[in-house]
Order: C-alpha cells, then sequence, then structure tokens
C-alpha cells in the first residue's frame, strides 16, 4: 500500500475462508490498521480501529 502524503485515502479490507469464499466481518468484530516504520517495530505511527462495518461485512 502507498499514498501521497496530505491526501485523504480509503481502504477497504475483506476477510476469506481459507477456500477463498468471502467471511463477512460482523457484530462485534473490530479489525485494527496499523501504521509502524516496519513489522518489528513496537511503536504506533497511526491506528484505526473499525467496528461498524458496511452492508458487505467490509471494513472501510
Amino acid at each position: 500500500m502507498s499514498m501521497i502524503r496530505g491526501d485523504s485515502e480509503t481502504f477497504t479490507v475483506l476477510c476469506k475462508n481459507p477456500d477463498g469464499s468471502l467471511h463477512p466481518f460482523e457484530r462485534g468484530d473490530t479489525v485494527y490498521f496499523t501504521v509502524k516504520w516496519s513489522p518489528n517495530a513496537d511503536e504506533k505511527l497511526m491506528q484505526k480501529v473499525v467496528t461498524d462495518f458496511g452492508g458487505k461485512g467490509e471494513a472501510v
């Protein structure tokens, strides 16, 4: 993923089952979108928590 600094960006996340079929997020689920300098870094530069999902069960 990439974006230009200063722009607004929207990412849509869907969950899939191992067989490739969609598994919609539902009430009670929580999706964390976290930005760090590297996967092993402890410091979070930004974190968005999504608990409200769209009509197809996607996290936006």
